[in-house]
């Protein structure tokens, strides 16, 4: 079981459904990593995304659970910029 990091935790894709599904599907879900060579693995993968179109967006839990204004508008804001919005 991951720690609060999200430490042995595996990237899994998020989907959803309903009118906004085709836009949820361009978005990745991933957790935290606790080692160095382990960020630099996920950093490797963040720029394999980018060269396809993805953009990676951080939030740690603690943003979610309670500064969600704050990531609601960041996700927003990239579907605007990808034209999903």
């Amino acid at each position: 079981m991951p720690d609060a990091l999200g430490c042995g935790s595996r990237r899994r894709r998020q989907t959803a459904t309903g009118p906004d599904r085709p836009a949820a599907d361009r978005f990745l879900r991933r957790r935290g990593h606790c080692d160095p060579a382990a960020r630099s693995k996920d950093l490797r993968r963040d720029a394999a995304a980018s060269a396809l179109g993805f953009e990676t967006l951080r939030f740690t839990y603690a943003m979610v659970v309670h500064h969600w204004p704050t990531v609601e508008r960041a996700i927003l804001g990239a579907m605007i910029r990808h034209g999903l919005r």
